[in-house]
């Protein structure tokens, strides 16, 4: 089920704990100097009608910029390890006792280390996450 990040905050319940309990907003302000160019220059990504193309160019003009993915997906993580298969189809060679499938269809993407095509990145960004985010 996709859902709307206006049904999400909608969804949120009233709290009296203050942000700062969950988020320690002197260490983002701080580490905020290291990405604020990255994250401005990926800023004119919103709005795109056609996000992917866009992303590839934006990229590859500006390559340094996938070193601030990660904290878009709300990560420290800068490789992703993914099962390339649906869910489906990994429980079906799980149930046949087929685990050669987690080695055979295993893919890493580095955003610090380009390893992929930047072709690449833009599918797993739109099959994963973040460009749903940004459309109009």
């Amino acid at each position: 089920m996709k859902r709307d990040f206006e049904d999400i905050i909608k969804s949120l319940k009233k709290s009296i704990t203050p942000a700062d309990y969950f988020v320690d907003f002197s260490k983002v302000y701080v580490n905020l100097k290291e990405f604020e160019i990255h994250l401005n220059i990926l800023n004119t990504l919103i709005g795109k009608d056609d996000i992917e193309n866009e992303f590839v160019a934006l990229v590859s003009q500006y390559s340094e910029v996938m070193k601030s993915i990660p904290i878009l997906l709300a990560t420290h993580e800068h490789k992703f390890n993914i099962i390339n298969v649906s869910c489906a189809e990994a429980l079906n060679n799980i149930k046949n006792g087929n685990y050669d499938f987690f080695d055979e269809q295993y893919i890493c993407y580095d955003f610090k280390k380009i390893n992929h095509s930047f072709e690449d990145y833009a599918i797993f960004l739109k099959k994963k996450w973040s460009f749903r985010f940004v459309k109009k």
